[in-house]
């Protein structure tokens, strides 16, 4: 390995081969060859040991020129046999084993290159396109891999030559470098035979799957964090948000803290030793705007890999057509962020269908898995309204789905200054508070004219009181007229109602709905209380409760029965001044053609079964359904006939 002579290379990046008569080389910063060789103030044709050039003979009589002219441009041309349809080296094949694997390449110096490792190689003449033209029968019976160039023209070559050889071949499967755009650069690299990569979209019916017993895979280990029930290691961690709230100083914040090493318990961060972090910008000027940020914030630059294709941080990378580049840099990183990801998608790739969504988000998850970095991709909330989070998703839902964590950004609703950041979705812990991350100023520059100098940075100022799910519920209710005063006044409802022991979810929902209450805003109050649902006999009626430590097993008390609503009128009154329950039925206008939820009529009727009140309101039954069910189990009757619906 040495350093790059067309780039300003501090680590060396730059792989020489010798092979045959020639010097095959690679630039892992992306360096073309004719631009290292250009800076070596050499020539392309002096990487030759015939310097006129190199000629390929194929087994019909077919012989391939390649050569450099004295401006240094590459000329091919044929001689000889120009009707011969024999692949280049197809000669061999009979001299191999039918187990041997055969692999298809571009082109002859690829051949070449997968001989230099004890591989068996082919490939057409005339380059891509041009496959049909020739005798693939010497491939019969071989399992066939073919290698892909990188590039459109390559894929579509690789498409064709595997309609032609999967009916004869005893299997096909597409691959690509690991490193670089073909065979050659991947060799060049330092990657072996078994190091391709597979093309998912080229394989549609090869996947690689084989048949293991469970004692084969690996063991079982943890989940591992790299910050404890946030963001997790070795996988896709994605973080939506509205544009322009500040999420880039998110991510210039955690890249701080990994590359410097520094814990942070707050936001389940240990002391670690410090790490790279790989970065993909397209939104943010590296030079204005992402240095400076990352300066501010402490962050350890010589940690910090940027890829890019000028000095400046322009020209972003393309995936999945850049992954191997990232794969590079990602096996010395801890996390590889991307802001924002659909930035660096093909234009030729729509997220928004489902199918394609997934492809575009395969090559992460495979390469969380295959480095164990942690990569966390960026992107943008929608402008749907509503107080579902999983409508915010702004590409796509799948990219939801395909994450093993999400994390949601907003800001909060009393104070644009303030940052709230937490789980949405995760497949593997449970739900936590959101932070809250100050958004302040810090002096980089000596003030001017045009500018104060002032830099943001990220500062934790504590956990939130909810999830980052219900923050964005409550500012999706304050849009419509539904905010924090009246989450605090349902949350005060139910207490009360259930302050008395275990009522049925459906008797909840009415007398909610009676209060003003919608079913949703109830079922959200009953997750912010902790209030537990249970059955008690299955089928049958769901029932809620306050959380409450249970009775002694020895004890014989029974617990006072719960009073009967004496009036709606009677229940708690609304912050806004209105008298729940009271005849205008809270937010809902009489005239609305629903009748009003009835008051209660006499005496409480306490069930013989359990001694609880039958119901808060009256219902006109003597007992509880599924302490009927109960009964009629011990009269051997069905208790079927007495189910009623599963309502929670």
């Amino acid at each position: 390995m040495a350093q790059c002579p067309a780039h300003d290379d501090h680590t060396p990046s730059l792989a020489l081969r010798r092979r045959d008569d020639t010097v095959d080389l690679h630039c892992f910063a992306g360096c073309s060859n004719p631009s290292v060789v250009d800076a070596l103030g050499l020539r392309m044709r002096d990487l030759y040991d015939n310097t006129v050039g190199e000629v390929y003979r194929y087994p019909g009589g077919l012989e391939v020129h390649r050569e450099y002219g004295d401006d240094d441009r590459r000329k091919i041309w044929q001689s000889g046999n120009k009707s011969d349809r024999s692949l280049y080296h197809a000669d061999k094949l009979a001299h191999v084993d039918s187990d041997t694997t055969i692999y298809v390449v571009e082109g002859e110096k690829d051949v070449h290159a997968v001989e230099s490792v004890g591989g068996v190689a082919v490939c057409s003449a005339m380059g891509a396109g041009k496959a049909a033209r020739f005798d693939w029968s010497p491939l019969a019976g071989h399992t066939v891999v073919i290698v892909a160039d990188a590039d459109e023209p390559g894929y579509r070559h690789a498409t064709q030559v595997r309609e032609i050889v999967e009916p004869i071949a005893a299997g096909v499967v597409v691959v690509q470098a690991a490193a670089g755009k073909d065979a050659t650069d991947h060799i060049t690299a330092g990657h072996g035979l078994d190091e391709f990569q597979i093309v998912p979209d080229l394989n549609p019916e090869q996947s690689g799957v084989r048949i293991w017993r469970a004692t084969e895979l690996e063991s079982a280990r943890r989940v591992e964090w790299l910050a404890s029930l946030r963001i997790v290691s070795g996988a896709v961690n994605y973080m939506l948000g509205p544009e322009g709230i500040g999420k880039s100083l998110f991510l210039v914040w955690l890249a701080a803290i990994v590359t410097t090493g520094k814990p942070f318990p707050q936001f389940g961060i240990p002391a670690r030793d410090p790490r790279d972090v790989v970065l993909v910008l397209t939104e943010d000027d590296w030079s204005t705007i992402a240095r400076p940020r990352l300066e501010a914030a402490g962050a350890d630059l010589n940690r910090i890999v940027v890829l890019c294709e000028d000095s400046d941080g322009s020209g972003a990378p393309t995936f999945p057509r850049d992954m191997p580049i990232v794969e590079q840099a990602a096996r010395d990183a801890a996390v590889v962020m991307v802001d924002a990801w659909a930035d660096t998608l093909p234009g030729t790739l729509s997220v928004k269908d489902p199918q394609q969504a997934r492809r575009a988000l395969h090559p992460w998850k495979e390469l969380g898995t295959r480095t164990g970095a942690t990569v966390l991709l960026t992107g943008h909330t929608n402008r749907e309204k509503g107080g579902n989070v999983r409508n915010a998703y702004g590409l796509s839902g799948e990219i939801r789905k395909k994450s093993r964590m999400t994390l949601l950004a907003q800001p909060d609703q009393e104070d644009d200054s303030v940052l709230v950041i937490g789980p949405e979705k995760s497949n593997v812990a449970p739900a936590l508070p959101a932070s809250r991350f100050r958004i302040k100023s810090v002096r980089m520059f000596d003030p001017n004219d045009t500018s104060d100098g002032m830099v943001p940075v990220l500062e934790w100022i504590g956990d939130a009181e909810q999830s980052a799910r219900d923050f964005f519920a409550d500012a999706a209710a304050a849009e419509n007229g539904d905010g924090a005063d009246e989450r605090n006044d349902v949350d005060d409802w139910l207490r009360q109602f259930l302050a008395h022991g275990s009522q049925k979810a459906n008797e909840v929902y009415s007398a909610a709905d009676a209060n003003g209450f919608s079913k949703d805003q109830i079922k959200r109050a009953k997750r912010r209380i902790g209030a537990v649902a249970e059955r008690p006999v299955n089928p049958g009626p769901w029932f809620w409760s306050l959380a409450a430590a249970p009775q002694g097993a020895a004890s014989t008390e029974r617990p006072e029965p719960i009073p009967a609503l004496s009036a709606l009128s009677a229940l708690p009154v609304r912050s806004d001044g209105v008298q729940q329950g009271a005849a205008s039925t809270g937010s809902r206008e009489q005239g609305d053609g629903k009748e009003p939820h009835p008051a209660p009529t006499g005496d409480p009727v306490e069930c013989p079964e359990c001694g609880f009140p039958v119901d808060g309101v009256a219902t006109g039954r003597a007992l509880h359904s599924d302490c009927e069910r109960r009964r009629a189990a011990r009269r051997d009757v069905p208790a079927t006939l007495l189910a009623e619906g599963d309502d929670r």
